[in-house]
């Protein structure tokens, strides 16, 4: 989930989905995902919320060994390079 501020600027939660979408693609036993902002005034929640530590507990149930998180602010989007996600394909 991510905030935003609503009308009267209070933070409010959201679905990721409904701010941002995303790709993914695979390499081995690695995953990588990306989280792309709708609008740029949503890429300073997505800097603050969409952490490393969130997306290691949203794929714990995976036995993922890590993750890394890349920012590209040009594009407001983070890449997610998760280790050990694909069960050893």
């Amino acid at each position: 989930m991510a905030a935003e501020k609503g009308n009267d600027d209070v933070l409010v939660r959201v679905p990721l989905h409904r701010v941002a979408h995303g790709r993914s693609g695979d390499k081995g036993n690695r995953q990588n995902i990306s989280v792309i902002a709708y609008d740029p005034a949503v890429w300073p929640y997505l800097l603050d919320q969409v952490t490393e530590e969130r997306v290691l507990e949203a794929f714990q149930h995976r036995g993922v060994s890590g993750v890394r998180r890349h920012e590209l602010p040009n594009l407001q989007a983070l890449n997610f390079v998760i280790e050990d996600a694909l069960e050893g394909a």
